[in-house]
């Protein structure tokens, strides 16, 4: 064979190759349909991993969605002014992930109660909670944009959320409102 020949035939199996795999590789990405559990089920899952039934919660969303090539539902509910969010597995119904806290939705048939039995003057102030943040992350306040504080519970507790950019940097916050201690926070680089 001469040059010509093979310079023409190795990129056309080099090409081959890689929509072999390419085609392949999106067919493992996910299963039929037809193999998933049902939205009520995935529901169910859900209800009875939060200890609740169906007549005592407002169903928001069940909606099937596609995570990392996984099909999965994403479950939202509420019960009074608690707002829980389930991601589960379509095809097993795993619980990949969830959480529950406070939110300010009430449905219009049903009485908010109340979330803690803490009162306002136990927290500490939000001014306090962003400057736990911002010497944890060693940032002046002078050098922040766009900060944001909110209030929310996390798993029953008072957390303020704090997020801002400083330089090329997002900063994102979680404190606990009873003790000012950092519970979570991340970092990402802005661009």
């Amino acid at each position: 064979m001469n040059k010509r020949k093979l310079s023409l035939i190795v990129p056309s199996l080099a090409i081959g190759f890689s929509l072999l795999a390419g085609t392949a590789g999106l067919t493992m990405l996910a299963a039929p349909a037809s193999n998933y559990i049902s939205s009520e089920k995935a529901q169910q899952i859900a209800l009875e991993n939060a200890g609740l039934t169906a007549d005592s919660v407002t169903f928001i969303r069940t909606h099937l969605d596609y995570d990392n090539g996984r099909a999965e539902y994403e479950v939202e509910f509420y019960q009074g002014n608690l707002e829980y969010d389930y991601d589960i597995d379509a095809l097993n119904g795993t619980i990949l992930s969830y959480d529950h806290d406070a939110d300010y939705y009430a449905p219009a048939s049903a009485a908010v109660p109340a979330v803690s039995s803490n009162s306002a003057s136990d927290y500490i102030t939000s001014d306090a909670a962003k400057q736990v943040a911002l010497a944890h992350a060693g940032v002046s306040e002078n050098d922040t944009r766009r900060m944001e504080i909110g209030f929310d519970y996390e798993h029953g507790m008072a957390v303020y959320e704090i997020e801002w950019t400083a330089d090329w940097t997002e900063y994102s916050y979680e404190i606990n409102a009873s003790t000012g201690e950092v519970m979570s926070y991340e970092t990402d680089y802005d661009d």
